[in-house]
């Protein structure tokens, strides 16, 4: 080994193996004046499915959702909070056959989106009740601060604000009800 160095020479050899190169696939050529050329964006159709109405719910069909889901929630032995997805289509079912009154019938999917914007109403309304300086009227379980206050937040504006504001002169009778549905349940 006259040529190398010292340090080189002690290190071994290290061989390099390498998996076999995959077949390169080749590239469409471009459409050639005698191909049609594809269609425009615009002109092109989609097999998306038209969006949904809303579902109209009314006091009584959410009150009507959240029992079912807290009866339902019960039968099962896992913490109140957490709904599987297996939960839904009875409790569509299950709101259907007790509200006859409604214009159309709740699928799994919109009692699953009307449960989240409960959630949603219930976080704010919780932040809403937890701010000092307002009172109390348990008849409308709802919150009551001074005018100023209220005006004060829809001069900052922002979702929070907005969030807060819908409680301006409504309360949120829910409330109380859907507590174990939202927390974390501490015994699990």
């Amino acid at each position: 080994m006259a040529g190398t160095s010292r340090a080189r020479a002690e290190t071994p050899e290290i061989e390099i193996v390498s998996a076999p190169k995959k077949p390169v696939e080749k590239r469409k050529a471009s459409p050639s004046t005698s191909q049609a050329a594809k269609p425009s964006k615009a002109a092109k159709t989609t097999n998306a499915q038209p969006k949904q109405q809303n579902c109209q719910w009314s006091a009584s069909e959410d009150a009507s959702l959240i029992s079912t889901l807290e009866e339902k929630q019960l039968a099962r032995s896992v913490p109140m909070n957490v709904i599987a997805n297996s939960v839904w289509p009875e409790v569509a079912k299950k709101l259907n056959a007790y509200n006859k009154d409604h214009s159309k019938d709740k699928d799994a999917a919109a009692c699953k989106a009307r449960f989240t914007e409960l959630k949603r109403l219930y976080r704010a309304f919780k932040r809403l009740k937890n701010m000092s300086g307002g009172g109390w009227d348990e008849r409308n379980k709802r919150v009551i601060f001074d005018p100023s206050w209220w005006d004060d937040w829809a001069e900052a504006g922002g979702k929070k604000a907005d969030d807060i504001l819908a409680f301006r002169y409504k309360g949120f009778p829910l409330f109380d009800d859907m507590f174990h549905l939202v927390e974390k349940d501490r015994t699990y």
